[in-house]
């Protein structure tokens, strides 16, 4: 009797730790994110996109905001830019983009958050073209843009590693 009593305490407790076991590591695989937001509480933490003003306006592109939401925006208006000229550009993608099903994890936003506030903007560029628009990848620090890398009309690359990390992680979640 004693040896049956034993037998099912060791087995209530193995089952115990499967359990545990099981939740723990359920825990641990899933994906945090952070609550959405009113649209007048997020900031604009990042952009990767193309804008030109040759023979009309086009600019196309994807932002990431700090609650891990994802516009993106395709936009060509080949009469007026003044719509966009005019506006905060954080309040013109709210209004012209379409949020995205992606998100991103609370994890790559703090990493974000992080490396925006070590960034230098130690960006050079050079004028290598007339009407080729611009491609760029920028963040935004203090509600100012930081420009990360540029091809088009001009060309360059910050360099620094704060630079380099927040490329990697913006490239994970935005579309060229």
């Amino acid at each position: 009797m004693k040896k049956k009593i034993i037998m099912i305490i060791a087995i209530l407790v193995i089952i115990a730790i499967a359990v545990i076991a099981v939740f723990t590591l359920k825990g641990n695989f899933k994906k945090s994110y952070r609550e959405p937001l009113d649209n007048d509480e997020k900031v604009l933490l990042a952009e990767k996109s193309y804008r030109n003003y040759a023979w009309g306006f086009v600019y196309r592109g994807s932002a990431i905001f700090n609650d891990g939401t994802i516009y993106e925006w395709d936009i060509s208006d080949t009469t007026d830019s003044t719509n966009f000229e005019d506006s905060d550009i954080k309040d013109w993608i709210l209004a012209n983009g379409k949020k995205s099903d992606k998100k991103v994890t609370s994890q790559d936003l703090a990493r974000i958050e992080k490396n925006i506030d070590n960034l230098e903007n130690a960006i050079s560029t050079e004028n290598v073209a007339m009407d080729a628009g611009a491609i760029f990848t920028c963040v935004y620090k203090d509600g100012e843009q930081v420009t990360l890398i540029e091809s088009g009309n001009f060309t360059g690359e910050n360099e620094t590693k704060e630079s380099q990390a927040l490329l990697k992680i913006i490239d994970k979640y935005l579309e060229d």
